[in-house]
Order: structure tokens, then C-alpha cells, then sequence
């Protein structure tokens, strides 16, 4: 992990909040490109919609939005492993990283888009309208 924060120019944190957060980001993109080597971000695939394409529960996304500190952490590698087993990769990992962060406000946005993301793409399968269009 070291070495992959140094080719993506992270400097050492001298916050060990930092350092976690950076640890939980390599955790999730580790579990979603897998063994096969999966390329794990993509900007165009929202969290939300890949949440809901893995079949994710409303409780659990409830759960995921609601959650700080040690349970938001234990709620994200949950939600990730689901993900990655029911091959709903790549996604918009920057939705991650804003999700881990420190601003209240940056955070909240996070929240808000996976939630809209995931209701929305709820409401394409509803419809029985693909989630790429």
C-alpha cells in the first residue's frame, strides 16, 4: 500500500486520521479489483448505482449513509466485498474518498449522491430501464 500511495504522489500524512482514511480508500479499491487485478475506479460508474446492482438492501444503504467513524468503515468494506462478489465493478471511487473525508459538508454530498444515485437507479429497474442509459 505504501508503495502505491507513493506512485500516486500522497505525501506521508502526519495525521494518523489520514493515514486510516488513505488505508480504508487502498482497502476498498484492494477488495474491488480482486485477484484478477480489476481496474477498480471508474468516474462514470456512481457508487449508488453499483450499490443497488450488487443488491445492496435499502437497510443496508441506510446503514452505510448513517454511519460514522469505526461503523463507517465496517459498513464500507461490507458494502465493497458485496460489490466486488457480484461483480458490480469499477466505480467512482472519488465518492469514497469524499465519503472518508473530514469536511462535515464534502461528507454529507457523499451521502446524499450515493443515497439519490441508488434510489435512482432503483427506479430505472423498476421501470425495467437499463442502469447505463
Amino acid at each position: 500500500m505504501i508503495g502505491l500511495m507513493h506512485r500516486a504522489g500522497v505525501t506521508v500524512p502526519t495525521d494518523l486520521r489520514a493515514f486510516a482514511r488513505w488505508r480504508l480508500l487502498a482497502h476498498c479499491a484492494a477488495l474491488l479489483s480482486g485477484t484478477g487485478g480489476l481496474q477498480p475506479h471508474a468516474a462514470g460508474r456512481r457508487l449508488g448505482a453499483a450499490l443497488h446492482e450488487a443488491g445492496l438492501s435499502e437497510n443496508r444503504l441506510l446503514r452505510l449513509t448513517a454511519a460514522r467513524g469505526a461503523g463507517l468503515e465496517a459498513q464500507l468494506i461490507r458494502a465493497m466485498r458485496m460489490v466486488a462478489q457480484r461483480g458490480a465493478v469499477p466505480v467512482n471511487l472519488h465518492t469514497l474518498f469524499d465519503l472518508t473525508g473530514d469536511d462535515p459538508d464534502t461528507v454529507e454530498a457523499a451521502r446524499l449522491r450515493i443515497a439519490h444515485d441508488y434510489y435512482a437507479a432503483q427506479a430505472r429497474s423498476d421501470k425495467g430501464v437499463s442502469s447505463d442509459d
